[in-house]
């Protein structure tokens, strides 16, 4: 009868020691879709065609990647969607971290067709899809072709063409840059020709989105294949219609594992906080306890001395900043914003880190600290599996404890005054 005193505590100990000993497992994913269609195969010149990319499955996926192959010299994307960058050949689809994880979903864009034969919509091999855990689904491609005529050949069915320039341009001006990075600096200029970009360990191609200030110009990166670790030389060439030429140099920075890992966890959603970074109606709003809208300051406006423009990504959002010109990777920022019911805007300090908002009222901005903009919550995701851990590791100790006392106490009698002292 006195063994069966130890077998509660020997089952409790082991169960304890099973849940944390007991490996996380991850269900292997499922597979995932990926086709591209058309409404119809047959096109002239001049018309133009809607493109979709539908990834499906059976399980919910949260994060789709896609690179669609073209050639173009046939065709020219016009207009993407949410999501879709690119150009010159290549389109690149980039929803790695979707809202609400989803069986099927579909991204549409807009080609226009410039030359007769066979046309061809291929999926890249940087494609994949995930799910929220991070597992990378199996992929089936289905890909599509279609037939470019000359205008005409089908009545009622072809667009207008364009309308030939009396003479060609020389403008290879950009209208529109943007990049998918970690930070740019400077921002663009059509005046400014060197640059300086870092992204993530994740990116191995740098994926933009360009718009020319005339669509007869067109546009070439090099060196765009596999960016290292470490700095990269990429050139852009714009050329006009005319010939004319226009370059631009990036260097590009591609983090480490160990860097990107430090900064977003620096830059990364506080836990439990309301910090929202959105755009609403072609407007960038920064929203938590209050509502800020970063404006864009006028003429009249001066930049406060010793800061210069750059560009800032804050939640996928990139949004202009103000840096200072001594240390470009300064760890406070200043935003030109306006808040809710205020009559007008005002530059207010950002604190990366600490991820605060603070009117400036100038001198040095590492000494000011104020409103919160996200607070820093005091347990990091990943400390309660700790906490747990050493709790039930003390409850182990203390249970082998308690049956050794038990086991002295049968030996020896419960009145010897040495056991006594040992109670607890």
């Amino acid at each position: 009868m006195k063994g069966k005193y130890y077998i509660l505590p020997i089952l409790v100990i082991l169960l304890c020691m099973g849940g944390i000993l007991i490996p996380n497992r991850t269900a292997k994913a499922a597979e995932a879709n990926i086709s591209l269609q058309t409404a119809k195969t047959n096109y002239n010149i001049g018309e133009e065609l809607t493109l979709t990319c539908t990834v499906s499955s059976d399980e919910e996926f949260s994060g789709v990647q896609v690179n669609i192959l073209y050639d173009s010299t046939m065709l020219r994307l016009v207009q993407g969607g949410n999501y879709i960058s690119g150009g010159n050949g290549e389109v690149f689809i980039d929803a790695a971290a979707m809202k609400k994880p989803k069986k099927s979903r579909g991204f549409s864009m807009r080609f226009q067709t410039l030359a007769a034969g066979s046309a061809a919509f291929q999926i890249g091999s940087i494609s994949q899809v995930t799910n929220e855990e991070g597992s990378v689904f199996g992929t089936n491609i289905q890909e599509t072709n279609i037939e470019i005529s000359a205008a005409g050949s089908t009545p009622g069915d072809a667009y207008a063409q364009p309308t030939a320039l009396p003479a060609y341009s020389n403008n290879n001006k950009i209208k529109k840059f943007e990049v998918k990075c970690v930070s740019m600096k400077p921002k663009f200029d059509n005046k400014v020709y060197d640059y300086t970009i870092k992204v993530d360990c994740n990116t191995s191609l740098l994926y933009y989105n360009i718009v020319m200030d005339n669509n007869k110009a067109h546009m070439k990166i090099s060196n765009n294949n596999e960016l290292l670790e470490g700095e990269n030389k990429l050139k852009m060439t714009v050329t006009a219609e005319s010939g004319k030429e226009r370059v631009f140099n990036f260097k590009v920075i591609r983090e480490s594992v160990e860097e990107t890992k430090i900064r977003e966890q620096e830059e990364s959603d506080i836990a439990g906080s309301d910090f929202e970074v959105y755009s609403k109606n072609g407007a960038i709003y920064i929203q938590n306890k209050y509502q800020y809208k970063i404006v864009q300051p006028g003429k009249k406006v001066s930049i406060p001395s010793g800061f210069q423009e750059t560009s800032l990504n804050l939640n996928g959002q990139s949004i202009t900043a103000y840096t200072p010109t001594d240390d470009l990777d300064s760890n406070y920022l200043l935003m030109y914003l306006k808040g809710s019911g205020q009559n007008k805007a005002e530059f207010y300090q950002y604190d990366r880190t600490e991820r605060t908002l603070q009117k400036y009222t100038g001198g040095s901005v590492t000494e000011q600290r104020g409103e919160i903009l996200g607070s820093q919550s005091l347990i990091q995701p990943g400390m309660w599996v700790y906490g747990l851990m050493v709790g039930l590791a003390t409850l182990v100790v203390l249970l082998l404890l308690a049956i050794l006392n038990m086991a002295l106490r049968n030996k020896f009698g419960k009145d010897s005054k040495e056991l006594n002292d040992m109670d607890f």
